[in-house]
């Protein structure tokens, strides 16, 4: 609920719990309004205007430039007649043939029809954190062809647990950990060389290689860098996402490790925490 009113503003007009345990039909028929005003006026700053011979095109919706691992991404088409666009041109999904790839094989970029009349609803739902190609052709015409889809702020964003916009070593050091606890870190070994195989000597190497201005933090460029000379980090961040909550529970699921001690790791002054058997110890 929280979320569905950060992202797409649909307010809490019910509290989830009165939903499963108290559910009231009025109250959540309006939620579902609300959802289904916003799938059907997606976002205005994401609006694109195409051609091709006879036809116009407006695109628009979130999906066409970004959007998160693991939730459905979308985008709408409205065709009409180039000459006149007040005409809209119906009954046309046959028409589309849309593609895309990425990371995510098993990726599907799909068509179903609109809710308004020459309206067509695109989706997909990665899996894998990276860069996706779409295209979208109209009777053998591109509508638009190879427009990328970036991941790879998605998975920043995630793994930024204090939302500063950067990874500082305490954050890197959260992640490797998790990697340590599942046995994940020879990705670094297989790219570093063997004798880079553990959480400090990683983190290290990490900042000395990628922290390009020397600031001791990871800005998204650098990011960017290390994955796409890392290729395997990105199946490692398939387990991750697609949320921050996600990646709470997987860092934080072992009775050795609970996510209170993350927390409390994070409010820490530098300096303060403690290491235990590869684990952060009780603080003092």
């Amino acid at each position: 609920m929280e979320y569905a009113e950060k992202e797409f503003k649909v307010p809490m007009i019910i509290d989830p719990v009165d939903m499963i345990e108290n559910p009231e039909e009025l109250s959540i028929m309006t939620a579902i309004h609300f959802y289904l005003k916003y799938d059907e006026n997606p976002d205005p700053g994401d609006v694109e205007v195409y051609f091709t011979s006879e036809y116009k095109f407006v695109v628009a919706g979130k999906g066409l430039k970004e959007m998160k691992v693991g939730l459905e991404g979308t985008f709408h088409v409205a065709v009409s007649d180039k000459k006149d666009d007040k005409k809209p041109i119906e009954n046309v999904l046959d028409q589309f043939t849309p593609f895309i790839s990425g990371p995510d094989s098993q990726c599907k970029l799909t068509g179903i029809d609109g809710s308004k009349p020459g309206t067509y609803k695109f989706l997909y739902k990665p899996t894998a954190a990276g860069e996706y190609k779409i295209s979208l052709n109209f009777k053998k015409e591109a509508v638009f062809s190879e427009k990328q889809v970036n991941w790879i702020p998605t998975a920043f964003a995630v793994f930024d647990l204090d939302n500063s916009g950067t990874l500082d070593r305490e954050e890197l050091e959260i992640f490797l950990i998790a990697l340590e606890q599942r046995q994940k870190l020879d990705i670094f070994s297989a790219f570093f060389g063997p004798e880079i195989n553990s959480v400090p000597l990683i983190l290290n190497k990490i900042f000395k290689e990628f922290d390009t201005n020397n600031d001791s933090e990871i800005q998204l460029d650098e990011f960017v860098q290390w994955v796409q000379k890392i290729p395997a980090l990105s199946d490692v961040m398939e387990g991750l996402l697609p949320t921050k909550k996600d990646y709470h529970e997987f860092v934080g699921n072992s009775n050795s490790y609970p996510i209170n001690q993350l927390k409390y790791y994070r409010k820490s002054p530098r300096g303060k925490q403690k290491r235990s058997g590869g684990m952060f110890s009780e603080f003092p």
